[in-house]
Parts: C-alpha cells; structure tokens; sequence
C-alpha cells in the first residue's frame, strides 16, 4: 500500500508541476491587450490647462527600444511642443508617484499602491466616451487618489483597450504649485506588433 501512495503523491506532484502557468500570460495578454507598446504607433492628445485656459496639443510616439538589464524595453517619445521627452519603460521599484493598474479591469475593482495606503485606484465605470465626434466604447474609467505632506493627487484614466490611453484627467498639488488638465486623444496609430 505505501508503494502505491508514493507513487500517486509522485505522479501528482508531477502532474502539476508540468502543469503551464497561464497567469503571467494572461497577465501578458492584458497588458499589451490594453497599452499597445509597438514600434511605430503613437498618440495626439488634446490638452486643455483649466488653470490657464489654454490648448495645446502632446504627441506621444513609440520611437525604439533599448536593453536594461538584459531585457527588451520600448522607448517612449513625449512631444510637448516646447519640448520633447523620452521615456524607458522598465521595471522599479514603486513610488508615491508611480501608477499601479491591476488587471483585467472590471468594474469596482480597487486597488492600493503599497506601501501607501492612501494612495487608491478604482475602476469606477465601463463606459462609452466621446470625443472630438469619435465613439470609445468599453472604456475602463480608473480613479486614483493619493496624498501626503504638502502633496494631492486626483486623477482619472479612460483606458480603452487596444487603443491605450484615450482621456486623462489630473490635478494636483505639490508644494502650493497646481496642475490641472485634461488630455483628450485626437489621433491614433497602432502598429501591429
């Protein structure tokens, strides 16, 4: 008897540790299923500074990729009109003022940014979004909320998938000094990875 239930505990053990992880693809498939990250496509927003009253426009485009450690990274360009930034998606450790989404999002989904329990984020909608006469349907609406000393934060992200990012709304504080706009996107390439 005590042959065969090591050989059924083996074969189990066995069984599930041949068994393929579909979390982290499916994890991977989200991702990119959300926030496209192919070379060559790009993003127009619209900006508006409700503290000014002024538009302008920002384009963001994916220009190339680089290695950091050992692992593939896209490069993100940022054109603000006045200037241009580039950005390196990568891994880090988490900030105050990095974002976290979890997903797949579903409506009421929340989640914190640790270790800062004030920091908050929520899917607070599944919705249709319209803008500049072009209909997003499925947008996930993601709320955050942030603070600390001399420091607030209230933002919301429209995230359409397949698409990215198609609306952002922020306003903070830092030390007196206030942003406040909204991003509106009025032009869009996705490049088939």
């Amino acid at each position: 008897m005590r042959p065969i239930a090591t050989l059924l505990i083996a074969c189990t053990f066995l069984f599930y540790s041949c068994q393929k992880d579909e979390t982290d693809d499916n994890a991977i498939k989200s991702q990119a299923e959300y926030f496209p990250n192919s070379l060559g496509s790009y993003w127009k927003y619209q900006r508006q500074d409700h503290l000014t009253d002024t538009y302008d426009t920002i384009s963001v485009t994916i220009i190339g990729d680089t290695m950091v450690a050992n692992e593939d990274y896209s490069v993100w360009e940022y054109d603000y009109g006045t200037r241009i930034d580039s950005a390196i998606f990568y891994r880090s450790d988490f900030n105050f003022m990095d974002k976290l989404y979890v997903m797949p999002f579903e409506l009421g989904l929340e989640w914190k940014t640790t270790p800062f329990a004030p920091d908050t984020s929520y899917v607070s909608a599944i919705e249709t979004l319209l803008i500049v006469g072009n209909t997003y349907e499925d947008v996930a609406k993601i709320e955050r909320s942030t603070w600390g000393f001399n420091y607030s934060l209230e933002e919301s992200h429209w995230i359409k998938p397949g698409i990215g990012l198609a609306k952002y709304q922020i306003h903070r504080i830092n030390l007196g000094a206030q942003i406040d706009e909204t991003w509106e996107l009025i032009d869009f390439h996705i490049q088939s990875p």
